[in-house]
């Protein structure tokens, strides 16, 4: 006790260290609260809300299904909630490992595209991109669904998620 003690006598820094970490800690929370307070607040509007899980994948290689708009209203990244997808025809949502979307029951145009990063021989990445292209789902409600891209014959594909 007494080396932690004299450690931290002799390294005044430390307590920075110390007081970023609560400070980071802290608006982790509070951030993690408004997202789940927006998403609660969608599903009050809607209690019969779609849920659209985004297909993405990661280890050595990385795949990231991104939605540009949904109805035709863009999707704005808000960084006082940490980036989370919000729009009135849509909320973001997180639950253990997955994100997708909320959305509202019935007929969504979605503006969706697709990349895929792998390590490379020659570069230290290659990325791979699709253009952005406008994908239809019938949303029942209550009911999850899944957003793939198929690489073969690169279309984008909606399936019911278990």
């Amino acid at each position: 006790m007494e080396k932690i003690i004299s450690f931290m006598r002799e390294n005044p820094f430390i307590w920075y260290y110390v007081a970023l970490m609560l400070i980071s800690l802290i608006i982790g929370i509070v951030s993690m609260r408004k997202a789940k307070a927006k998403k609660d607040g969608f599903l009050d509007l809607h209690p019969d809300a779609a849920r659209l899980i985004l297909n993405q994948k990661g280890f050595i290689s990385s795949t990231i299904i991104s939605v540009h708009e949904v109805n035709n209203e863009a999707v704005q990244e808000n960084i006082a909630v940490m980036g989370k997808l919000q729009t009135k025809e849509s909320q973001y949502f997180s639950e253990k490992m997955t994100h997708g979307l909320l959305l509202k029951p019935g007929v969504n145009k979605l503006l969706v595209s697709y990349e895929n990063t792998r390590p490379g021989i020659m570069h230290k990445s290659v990325t791979t991109y699709s253009d952005p292209e406008y994908v239809e789902i019938e949303c029942k409600a209550n009911t999850r669904y899944r957003l793939n891209f198929n690489t073969d014959t690169h279309q984008f594909g909606v399936e019911v998620a278990e």
